[in-house]
């Protein structure tokens, strides 16, 4: 007998986590609100979409992307400093700055937008939430 109850509280528990998984209101709303932003960025004339990613995890979305034009990183990062400002992005005083990469980090409520500025004048940028209240 608790074998069998034990089958049925494993199926309902799989049946209860596949419908938080798969029918994620509050998940849908989260990547509605992250692709907005990401697609009101303007990027400079030119530039090249190289690589474009969406990702999902429960109630997390994340967009990954990166660009190319050949233009120095101090003019990619006044460009988008402008840019960014005008939509209602602050910048963080905590940069993240690996030793091959410049990457300066900006939000914007529970959002966070972070511009990486590579050395083979290529830049990335990742946009999603900070934190997840569940």
């Amino acid at each position: 007998m608790k074998r069998w109850m034990m089958y049925v509280l494993g199926i309902a528990v799989i049946c209860i986590a596949g419908y938080m998984v798969w029918n994620n209101e509050e998940g849908k709303k989260r990547e509605a609100r992250v692709v907005a932003e990401y697609q009101a960025i303007k990027h400079p004339e030119g530039a090249k979409l190289v690589h474009y990613e969406l990702n999902r995890k429960i109630i997390m979305r994340w967009i990954h992307s990166r660009y190319v034009y050949p233009i120095s990183n101090d003019e990619v990062k006044q460009y988008y400093d402008q840019e960014f400002k005008g939509k209602g992005w602050q910048q963080t005083s905590r940069n993240l700055t690996p030793s091959d990469v410049a990457a300066y980090r900006y939000i914007k409520g529970n959002l966070e937008l972070v511009l990486a500025l590579k050395k083979d004048n290529s830049w990335t940028l990742f946009i999603g939430y900070m934190e997840v209240e569940y």
